[in-house]
């Protein structure tokens, strides 16, 4: 009876510990290092996000912070996010096998885009504070409708 106990103990002790050591990933991945001068505070309301395109080319794309935090409360707050061409010439990809904003793993956050030519919008879920999230631009020229490289910045929560 002691040796049916005991080894019920350790059975249970052991299901525990490996339960305890594997803890549920979120979606999203770490916060890159960044510097306070790459990063877009946006604490309420629609975050605006300004896109720049010197060229086509790679390395051609930008935005004025490559990082926007959300400064995020959690509690799956609803906040909007509008990305803005400023250079003429350019729109957001309407290619639906090359998404305008490509959400890299993290499709629950971003919700469903809506490119309407230089602008790009969406409602994130902020769910998880902290929690970072590289999404992916995909721009067009439109003289001759090349698609230019995908620049790839990030959302923190």
């Amino acid at each position: 009876m002691r040796i049916g106990t005991l080894l019920s103990t350790v059975v249970v002790g052991s299901v525990l510990l490996g339960c305890g050591s594997n803890p549920p990933k979120p979606i999203g991945r770490p916060v890159p290092v960044i510097t306070a001068a790459g990063t877009q505070n946006c604490p309420q309301g629609t975050c605006l996000v300004s896109v720049t395109v010197a060229s086509c080319d790679s390395g051609g794309i930008s935005v004025q912070d490559i990082v926007v935090n959300l400064n995020g409360t959690g509690g799956g707050t609803s906040r909007p996010i509008a990305w803005v061409i400023t250079t003429p010439g350019y729109v957001f990809s309407t290619d639906p096998n090359i998404p305008a904003l490509a959400v890299k793993g993290s499709g629950s956050f971003f919700g469903s885009a809506n490119p309407q030519g230089t602008l790009l919008k969406t409602t994130v879920s902020v769910t998880s504070p902290g929690l970072s999230h590289e999404y992916g631009l995909n721009i067009v020229r439109n003289s001759d409708g090349k698609q230019c490289p995908q620049f790839d910045p990030w959302v923190i929560e």
